[in-house]
């Protein structure tokens, strides 16, 4: 049966890669903690608020440690809808403000049944939900696009570093076909082009004190 820890939550999904297991007799001696499909798993101490829902789908049951707690919603809240709640900022501050310890926050069963909730109807749940699938995964996929986008544009960064430095790329044809620059030259341009600021600044200083 298997055995979740708060670890196994990331980014608000059940991560079941690396999942313990504990054996069936030892899940029946056990008390609470105990999931069913449909429950919202949540953390409750050090990182706290971290959720993520208990399909059931694979493994049918598990068991929680004590760093977690399991919100079994009622049939007027769709635990995909208190899912996306308490990602919510509405959620969050409650959290932030009830949740107590000062080496590690906690959460206490007192807290999260205290927890002030937007309830909209059931229908107007499955609404929303579905709407922010739709648009949560257009973002997810502009992130994933770009993310690849990056980590190739690093990719070939380090690579060009490396062909330069150790000489695998020359670049001394490139480079001397650069344009000179004589240093004093340059400077002379840089003053011309300062001087001419100035006198345009003060050009518009005098015409408003003109006028």
């Amino acid at each position: 049966v298997p055995f979740f820890s708060s670890k196994d939550i990331v980014k608000n999904k059940l991560e079941l890669n690396n999942i313990a297991f504990i054996s069936e007799e030892k899940f029946h001696s056990l008390g609470r903690g105990k999931l069913q499909p449909g429950d919202l798993m949540i953390t409750v101490r050090g990182t706290i608020g971290s959720v993520a829902v208990f399909d059931g789908k694979e493994q049918g049951t598990g068991f929680i440690n004590a760093q977690m707690m399991i919100i079994r919603p009622s049939i007027k809240i769709k635990t995909v809808f208190l899912h996306y709640l308490a990602q919510s900022d509405l959620w969050w501050k409650q959290l932030s403000l009830y949740s107590y310890g000062s080496a590690q926050q906690q959460l206490s069963r007192k807290i999260l049944r205290n927890i002030y909730l937007v309830l909209p109807s059931v229908g107007a749940q499955k609404e929303i939900v579905a709407h922010l699938d739709r648009e949560l995964a257009i973002i997810d996929n502009a992130v994933h696009s770009t993310s690849e986008g990056i980590a190739l544009l690093q990719k070939y960064k380090s690579s060009l570093i490396a062909n330069v430095v150790t000489g695998k790329l020359d670049v001394r044809g490139a480079a001397a076909a650069l344009p000179e620059v004589d240093p004093l030259t340059a400077e002379d341009d840089l003053d011309e082009a300062f001087a001419a600021d100035d006198s345009e600044f003060d050009n518009e200083e005098l015409a408003e004190a003109a006028d």
